[in-house]
């Protein structure tokens, strides 16, 4: 199974003060569904507010967000700090994400939802968190570089000092470069692949800056192996043999219990412990053979 893009925010939602809520992004109704959050501030200098949360569908379901390990970046120079934050099986449905701080700052926020993500954990469907800062004068472009792989997804968010964005490597998510009042900021993902460099490139002009980004895991493909053998499509031929005689049919009624991987047991009918699942070519015998010692 490959992630798959489901819904973005076509802009950045921004505030100064100490709330704001993003209603711009309809999650579809996709299996092993999972949004990513891009979240910058532009008057801390070291990190976020005290007292920031982040709420799906609040005032219903009221899904918490959880901050990436490893995108967690601050810039002195131009006051940023930035993250990416995540949730699994997120609530379909053009919901409410309420984020929330104490004191009044300058936050923007936009967000992507995809489906075929791993559900295990937060941890083990967002890996591989990283970030970039450049607090002198740089050139541009922003840019990060994420350890991902093929069928996985990478996303992440930029910020810099309010120059006009011209192009971003993958799908853009939104760009703001107006709203301030301090930075510009922009977001984007690109497929998965050994490892993806993720830029967001302004006009000209150099200027200190930030990127944050993470890979997106791929859910495993298929399910469980069936714990019976009546389990599996019929027909399907089984081979077994007891002390001197071979059987074979098209549709067992016995469950033969089989392994994770979907192999049987070795089973033991009559006096005989050879592996039930082979024909007798496979064990040097013939049908009808006396195993007797």
């Amino acid at each position: 199974m490959a992630v798959v893009f489901d819904a973005k925010t076509t802009t950045w939602t921004n505030s100064t003060v100490a709330t704001m809520t993003v209603n711009n992004l309809t999650v579809g109704t996709g299996s092993n569904r999972a949004i990513a959050v891009l979240l910058i501030c532009g008057s801390q200098a070291v990190s976020f507010p005290a007292g920031l949360t982040l709420t799906w569908d609040s005032g219903g379901t009221n899904q918490a967000l959880t901050q990436i390990s490893g995108t967690l970046a601050a810039n002195g120079p131009s006051s940023a700090v930035a993250a990416v934050y995540g949730l699994l099986n997120p609530t379909s449905g053009n919901k409410n994400l309420v984020i929330s701080w104490t004191g009044n700052n300058e936050m923007h926020a936009s967000a992507a939802s995809f489906t075929g993500v791993d559900q295990t954990s937060i941890a083990v469907a967002f890996p591989n968190g990283n970030s970039h800062s450049v607090s002198t004068a740089g050139a541009s472009p922003c840019t990060v570089t994420v350890t991902s792989a093929t069928g996985n997804m990478t996303i992440a968010g930029h910020a810099q000092s309010s120059f006009v964005w011209t192009t971003l490597s993958g799908t853009t998510i939104a760009t703001d470069a107006v709203a301030g009042p301090n930075l510009g900021v922009a977001s984007n993902f690109d497929n998965g692949a050994a490892t993806v460099t993720l830029t967001a490139a302004w006009a000209s002009g150099t200027t200190p800056n930030i990127s944050v980004g993470c890979d997106i895991l791929a859910a495993a493909a298929g399910g469980a192996a069936p714990f019976f053998q009546t389990d599996w499509p019929n027909p399907r031929p089984l081979r077994y043999f007891n002390s001197n005689i071979w059987q074979e049919t098209g549709n067992s009624s016995l469950p033969i219990p089989l392994t994770p991987q979907g192999q049987p047991f070795s089973q033991e009918l009559g006096r005989m412990g050879r592996s039930c699942d082979r024909p007798p070519s496979a064990v040097g015998e013939q049908p009808g053979a006396d195993d007797s010692d």
